[in-house]
């Protein structure tokens, strides 16, 4: 499967909203996903609110959480926020375990992460 196929992103005004195919991110294919994720931020010049669905997603490997935290520190340097979203509870546990759900912005719904202030 192409990394394209993996997710698809979708950019209304500055909400840039990333929803993944049903898959795992794991060591083979996360560093592309969030490498591409990256650099369409980065084309963006406004500050923006970058919004990732989860819903879809099985498995997350622990290299996808650093590059999340990439993603996030990105993100404030460029005036915007990361929000995640549609976490599954192993998903959830995941990021509370390594106290992440500390750092980065957790919404149950996508419309809940689209219109956080």
């Amino acid at each position: 499967m192409t990394t394209a196929a993996l997710y698809e992103m979708q950019v209304d005004d500055n909400v840039c909203v990333i929803r993944f195919s049903e898959l795992e991110l794991d060591f083979d294919n996360c560093e592309s996903v969030f490498s591409e994720m990256l650099a369409a931020v980065r084309e963006h010049r406004q500050p923006m609110v970058v919004v990732v669905n989860f819903e879809n997603v099985r498995f997350l490997h622990s290299l996808s959480i650093n590059y999340l935290l990439e993603l996030r520190e990105e993100m404030e340097q460029r005036g915007g926020h990361l929000r995640l979203c549609r976490l599954s509870p192993l998903l959830r546990e995941t990021l509370s375990i390594t106290r992440v759900d500390r750092i980065l912005n957790l919404f149950e719904t996508e419309q809940q992460a689209r219109c956080a202030s």
